[in-house]
Order: C-alpha cells, then structure tokens, then sequence
C-alpha cells in the first residue's frame, strides 16, 4: 500500500480533528450522494440506458428513497455509534 503524501495526511487530520456533528454532517452527506447515485444507477443498468426522470415529481419521488434511508440510518443511531466510537484510522477510511 502506498504512503499517503502531506496533502492527504493534512486532508486527514484536519477531519479527524473535527468536532463530533460536523463528522456526521460529513457521513449524512456522504450517504445521500451515494444512495442518490446507487439508485440513478440502478433505474439506468435497469433499463440499459441513462436514466433521466420524465418530470419533476417523479424526480422528487425517487430523491424520497435516499432521505428515507438517512432517516433510518439516524433513528438507528448509525451515525452517533460512528461518530462517537470511531478512531482516526477509521474515520479516514469512512471517507475514502
């Protein structure tokens, strides 16, 4: 494995250094973008094609599944017990 240079270690250290909300802001975000991006991808392998909704309100229904999955990734405490619990080594890894 290869050595991290100085931008990455300063990259990371100035995140493990965060306070304890804007590291679950991180990981909140973090997930959106990438339950947002696994269920565009899926619509489009689906149907073997770019997917683009064909109007504004079903885009709005399928931006629902990914806040419904953050809305369950709160109340099960994923990102408190992640946040809380976690060590450098680790929250490094969370982001890459």
């Amino acid at each position: 494995m290869a050595q991290p240079n100085a931008t990455q270690e300063n990259w990371r250290l100035r995140v493990v250094s965060l306070p304890r909300y804007p590291k679950r802001l991180l990981l909140i975000l973090n997930d959106f973008l990438l339950l947002t991006f696994s269920l565009w991808a899926g619509f489009s392998l689906r149907l073997n094609d770019i997917y683009m909704p064909p109007d504004l309100p079903f885009a709005l229904v399928l931006l629902a599944g990914p806040i419904i999955g953050l809305a369950t990734f709160q109340s099960l405490g994923l990102y408190r017990l992640v946040t809380r619990f976690i060590g450098p080594q680790g929250a490094t890894r969370i982001f890459l």
